[in-house]
């Protein structure tokens, strides 16, 4: 996931195919303020940001697993 820390937008990349993943943006409540869906066959999702500087956990999820990692929102 770059960048981190982010400001406008984020990318993230994968090496395995991400058909059909949710990208879910939680605050650190656990409450869910951003979602989206990473397009078929592509190996990048990129998602605009207008949240209030912060941390939050970015949860990308399929039918191969889950992932999470922490992203910072100056």
């Amino acid at each position: 996931m770059t960048p981190n820390p982010a400001r406008d937008f984020i990318m993230l990349s994968s090496e395995v195919d991400m058909d059909n993943a949710e990208v879910v943006i939680y605050d650190m409540q656990g409450r869910e303020v951003m979602n989206g869906s990473w397009a078929a066959a592509t190996s990048t999702y990129r998602s605009e940001l207008d949240m209030a500087p912060g941390v939050y956990i970015v949860e990308v999820r399929n039918d191969l697993g889950k992932w999470s990692e922490r992203l910072v929102v100056q």
